[in-house]
């Protein structure tokens, strides 16, 4: 009977002590059942790659970024090390970016305490262009959780030959230990900078074998992160401003080039047209760029066959009274018409046949290519220059000296 109340008590006893350490564990680490996804990236995106001393931001996607992980215990932060981008072959400029940046850890047993934060460092060359610091989040569950952190809207630029860099430093507020991991297809580590716009030039050609369109991109890799582009058009529409259609008219066509140059032959169009490029990332993203074009028909005749004018050319050939108003000037007119001087310039020893026969070919030829108006002002405007020679300051000039 002793015995028997002797185990009771000694029962109750242990149920007691396992309670109340059950309800000492439930009050110094607070119970989460999940945690909420990793926010979305956008814009320009890195994948998180490399351990040790080769620790790089990867702009070729997830998949093809190498392991790494870290082991963070309590007592302190511990450095995770910069990851570093490829060279700028080109600038970076973005304005009113917000970086983010997602990291996964899994707890190493049990960790005692609030939780887990990272403080992140976003530089150019080693000049910090943002920092802050992660929410604490709690890892009592055996399972991969993700710390996100994300900045205040910053403005980044970096210059050829410089590096985007980031640096993340990892506190455990409590007691445990917790392996930082990036590079693994359940570990999707990235960072992204959000607001980027792929910037483009888009241009159109026509001429009498069709309309072409031309993209010209730019990238802080000149280029090199572009996967894959493709055009859609459609049009002819009424105004600019119309919103892209559910179904584009005639849709997509086929383009051609690589890195920064593209093209694509539209074929028989004029008027406004719409176009959407469709360019896919080496990181994964998609860009749609938008935009419109006035393209005119070419005019195969006015380009390659000058008009030609006969009446202009008749015309035109009145130009030989220019060197008979000539000799009409410059002759001793004295107690005489103007009419009579003229008849006497006509004459056939007076007259400067090389001069005329020039002067015809003149006329003929901007009447032929210029037309009959052209052709009169010209003869116009020269004659009243060549009357204008006829002033009472040449009345007495000696008829030898006439042409």
């Amino acid at each position: 009977m002793t015995l028997t109340l002797y185990q009771s008590v000694a029962r109750i006893t242990t149920v007691s002590s396992l309670m109340l350490a059950c309800l000492l564990i439930a009050w110094i680490m607070p119970i989460a059942t999940a945690h909420p996804p990793p926010p979305e990236t956008g814009g320009m995106v890195f994948a998180l790659s490399g351990d040790s001393g080769d620790q790089t931001l990867l702009r070729e996607g997830q998949d093809a970024a190498a392991a790494g992980d870290r082991l963070v215990t309590s007592g302190g932060g511990v450095d995770l090390g910069e990851w570093i981008s490829p060279e700028l072959s080109a600038p970076l400029e973005i304005t009113g970016t917000t970086a983010i940046l997602n990291l996964y850890a899994m707890p190493v047993g049990i960790v005692l305490g609030v939780g887990m934060y990272i403080d992140v460092t976003v530089m150019i060359d080693g000049e910090e262009m943002t920092s802050g610091t992660s929410e604490t989040i709690i890892l009592n569950e055996p399972l991969m959780t993700n710390i996100p952190w994300t900045s205040e809207p910053f403005d980044i630029q970096g210059e050829v030959g410089q590096f985007l860099e980031v640096n993340v430093v990892a506190h455990i507020d409590g007691v445990g230990a917790a392996q930082m991991t990036w590079g693994e297809a359940d570990a999707p580590a990235e960072f992204a900078l959000m607001e980027w716009t792929l910037n483009h030039t888009a241009g159109s050609h026509v001429d009498d074998e069709g309309a072409a369109i031309s993209v010209e991109f730019a990238t802080p890799w000149n280029c090199t992160d572009i996967e894959d582009v493709s055009l859609q058009v459609h049009g002819p529409v009424a105004d600019h401003d119309e919103e892209w259609p559910l179904v584009a008219e005639p849709g997509e066509i086929t383009t051609e080039g690589s890195a920064c140059s593209w093209h694509s032959e539209v074929g028989d169009f004029s008027g406004t047209m719409l176009y959407r490029w469709k360019i896919e990332m080496t990181d994964g993203e998609i860009f749609n760029l938008t935009g419109d074009l006035e393209m005119e028909a070419a005019d195969s005749g006015a380009v390659s066959t000058p008009q030609v004018s006969l009446i202009g050319g008749l015309f035109g050939s009145t130009l030989v009274i220019v060197p008979l108003l000539a000799v009409a000037a410059r002759r001793d007119y004295t107690n005489r018409e103007w009419y009579e001087r003229f008849s006497d310039a006509v004459e056939p020893e007076s007259r400067p046949t090389s001069a005329i026969i020039v002067w015809l070919f003149i006329g003929i030829g901007i009447g032929l290519l210029a037309g009959p108006v052209i052709a009169t002002l010209t003869v116009a405007s020269l004659a009243l220059l060549f009357w204008a020679l006829d002033s009472p300051d040449s009345a007495h000039v000696p008829a030898e000296k006439s042409l």
